[in-house]
């Protein structure tokens, strides 16, 4: 369909020199290979959209059902996953009370 539009545009629009550019294009394998495919992708086009959606559909469906069987972590992963957020928190509050040692220096110093 825009095979034949573009090139049922180009020729009745334009006059003259344009007239023959838009009948070479017309003219070229890429634009009589879409003219030919037109009527086929017309007639399929939604029975392609439907089934690649259903297809989508299936799989982000089966991929959050699987996901709800099988844990991602089991016990002993859960458990470093732990010691690794007390090991974090721990740090956590350092950095902080580093923090405010340094804040109170810099305090102390614009006193003087």
């Amino acid at each position: 369909r825009l095979a034949g539009a573009l090139c049922s545009i180009g020729v009745t629009v334009y006059n003259g020199a344009a007239a023959t550019a838009a009948s070479g294009i017309c003219s070229s394998q890429t634009m009589q290979m879409l003219a030919k495919g037109d009527g086929t992708l017309d007639s399929s086009f939604k029975v392609i959209v439907g089934v690649l959606v259903s297809a989508l559909c299936v799989l982000f469906g089966g991929a959050r059902f699987v996901w709800r069987l099988e844990p991602v972590l089991d016990r002993r992963d859960m458990k470093r996953m732990d010691e690794y957020a007390a090991v974090v928190s721990r740090v956590a509050q350092q950095a902080e009370a580093l923090y405010e040692e340094w804040f109170l220096t810099l305090a102390s110093a614009e006193e003087r």
